[in-house]
Order: structure tokens, then C-alpha cells, then sequence
């Protein structure tokens, strides 16, 4: 199977938000272990640094 992760997964996991971390890491956690395959849009990465960036206040972190 073959999924896209939209930016929001990614970023549940990374900042932790609470209402969704759970599931967007078991999303992330069967792409890792290779069960499905998931994607992730070019654009999305510059978007992820940046929140990740502006939420943690460190470029070190994103």
C-alpha cells in the first residue's frame, strides 16, 4: 500500500501535539518498518522545517 503523508502527520509526531501524536506515529512506524510505503510531498519538507523551527525556536532541532 502506498500512502501520502500530508504535513500535519509529520508534524504531530515531531512536536508531539497530543490530540494526534498516537496515530500519525503508527502511521510513521509501519513506513519504517517498510508495511507500507509512504510519501511525502517536496514541498512539504521546506514547510515542515520552518514550523518545526518557528515551534522550537532552534535550527539545530528542525
Amino acid at each position: 500500500m502506498k500512502i501520502m503523508c500530508d504535513t500535519n502527520v509529520i508534524l504531530d509526531v515531531l512536536l508531539e501535539r497530543e490530540a494526534f501524536v498516537e496515530d500519525s506515529y503508527k502511521i510513521l512506524k509501519l513506513c519504517e518498518e517498510h508495511k507500507i510505503d509512504g510519501f511525502v510531498s517536496a514541498s512539504s519538507v521546506t514547510g515542515i522545517f520552518y514550523l518545526v523551527r518557528k515551534y522550537t525556536h532552534s535550527t539545530e532541532l528542525a
